[in-house]
């Protein structure tokens, strides 16, 4: 879309190369990806936009030009970035090591406040449901001459209880939500406080910790380049910009044959993200596929979900 030209839907038409695209930290950096964009203007949305847009693809394309591959990183530039900050994590006085604390208590501070909010507003919901409970329970019990109050069931043929059943079930789902939310929020409260009242050799330990996570990845990684590139580029953003960093979807899809060390490169990436001080806690949870996937068909979706809401 050109500066001053008239406000027009367009389909970005990327032609996907054979190799892996540059990671997304990259592409917002504003690094060259090697993928040719063909900008192809919509008609309004009508149901041949597919047919068409497709149609002026193909034509757009060279017939028999392959693309050219994704600029890869430096693997070289990669690992010397990474020594250079486990260099000054521990070097005492360092500017990084200063900037760090200042990031991870901004961050511990944000999360706070987040969570303060939701705790309010999940009290107000769990009170609100709590009247309507007991509403209910009286409506229930009521007898056909009681006034004021029209009952709800019969007595001689439904079970009163059957009747605030569905009300029930919904506050003990908000008073379970409104428990996760404080643990979460105590946590993040204690962890800006452990990081803003850190010094001397408290400081150096949480320092090392961090240094000696990005050491062992290195370590045992260092031709995973990619990989590398992202860990360090979010550490690099992290200081810059530590409300746009802590925001990162930093979400890792490890494929590979058993005994490759999939396993072991997830603990190693997780040490890492838990000592950086992005989350609110440092913890490694291993899930297997019974914790996900139920016995009886059905129950999977809310056993994933409980699993993933017990772990926030």
């Amino acid at each position: 879309h050109k500066p001053g030209a008239p406000d027009r839907k367009q389909e970005a038409v990327g032609r996907a190369p054979p190799a892996m695209l540059p990671c997304l930290d990259r592409l917002r950096l504003g690094d060259a990806t090697g993928v040719t964009l063909n900008l192809v203007e919509r008609s309004g949305g009508t149901a041949n936009d597919d047919v068409e847009t497709g149609r002026k693809r193909r034509q757009l394309a060279p017939p028999g030009a392959p693309p050219p591959p994704p600029p890869k990183p430096n693997i070289e530039v990669t690992l010397e970035g990474l020594a250079t900050i486990s260099r000054e994590l521990r070097r005492d006085g360092s500017a990084t090591r200063t900037r760090w604390k200042a990031a991870v208590v901004e961050t511990m501070e944000r999360k706070v406040e987040k969570y303060e909010a939701r705790a309010e507003e999940a009290t107000a919901a769990v009170e609100e449901e709590h009247l309507k409970i007991n509403e209910y329970i009286q409506a229930a019990y009521a007898k056909p001459d009681d006034p004021g109050v029209a009952p709800l069931a019969d007595e001689d043929a439904t079970d009163p209880w059957d009747v605030v059943k569905d009300v029930n079930d919904r506050w003990k789902t908000l008073v379970a939500e409104r428990s996760v939310i404080r643990v979460v929020l105590a946590a993040a409260e204690a962890r800006k406080d452990e990081f803003a009242n850190a010094m001397g050799d408290d400081f150096d330990e949480l320092c090392e910790t961090l240094a000696k996570a990005l050491d062992q990845l290195v370590n045992d990684y260092r031709t995973m380049g990619e990989l590398l590139e992202t860990v360090r580029q979010l550490f690099v953003a992290f200081l810059d910009d530590s409300a746009s960093a802590s925001q990162y979807r930093v979400n890792y899809i490890l494929m590979g044959d058993p005994g490759t060390g999939k396993t072991r490169l997830a603990r190693l990436i997780a040490n890492v993200l838990g000592a950086m001080g992005i989350f609110v806690f440092s913890d490694i949870v291993e899930v297997y596929r019974s914790d996900f996937v139920a016995d009886y068909e059905g129950q999977t979706a809310g056993k994933t979900r409980r699993l993933l809401e017990g772990n926030l």
